[in-house]
């Protein structure tokens, strides 16, 4: 009877070991069982580095966020609203096509978003983002016909979201919805330099503190 609780103690102690090291979800992962993120919310974004914008959306279409760079210049007065208008200008010139053309913005997100599947076929590394740089993206030739498939429909309806989401943020004369997730200085210190982001999450707490002002 001892031994059989003797023998039954070091199979247990076996069996523990084991699956420490096989690579289940309470030992150590292997690379097949790390944790993935579904193709739906796989996270990519394009920017347009001359125009100071930088935009971010799922594969699917959804607009996650905006980041917008306001420059002014650091010796007047008031410079942090010189700068938050020129990211509003900013934003405002790029959706309405004053500095690039929605034909433009439609043909590098489609080629983003085409090399973005051709990137992940049923998932996606855990909080892992495709970053793109519209320079490259407008210069490399299409991967094939590109006008009338899933990608070009997709960076379609990314536009009419970029469009409606601008036309809600400068609604007034400030940019709402929008935080100031960063700023610095020039290298001689001329010039200040802030970074805005846009997110759905912070339109909606703007909306809700408007309304409980009202």
């Amino acid at each position: 009877m001892k031994k059989t609780a003797v023998a039954a103690a070091i199979l247990a102690s076996l069996a523990l070991a084991g699956c420490s090291t096989s690579g289940s979800k309470f030992g150590n992962l292997s690379p097949s069982d790390e944790v993935r993120t579904p193709v739906k919310d796989a996270r990519v974004s394009t920017e347009f580095r001359d125009q100071g914008i930088k935009i971010s959306y799922t594969l699917m279409g959804k607009l996650e966020n905006i980041e917008v760079f306001g420059i002014a210049p650091a010796w007047k007065g008031n410079y942090e609203i010189a700068a938050e208008m020129d990211a509003k200008v900013k934003l405002m010139k790029f959706v309405h096509g004053e500095t690039v053309s929605s034909e433009t913005k439609t043909r590098v997100l489609t080629r983003s978003l085409d090399r973005a599947r051709d990137n992940t076929v049923n998932t996606f590394d855990n909080n892992r983002e495709l970053s793109f740089d519209s320079e490259e993206l407008s210069s490399a030739p299409a991967a094939g016909n590109t006008d009338d498939n899933t990608s070009r429909r997709t960076a379609e309806r990314i536009e009419r979201s970029l469009l409606d989401t601008t036309n809600t943020i400068t609604a007034s004369g400030r940019l709402t919805g929008v935080r100031k997730t960063g700023e610095s200085r020039s290298k001689d210190g001329r010039y200040y330099i802030a970074r805005y982001e846009w997110s759905e999450q912070a339109q909606g707490v703007s909306e809700l503190l408007r309304s409980r002002m009202k």
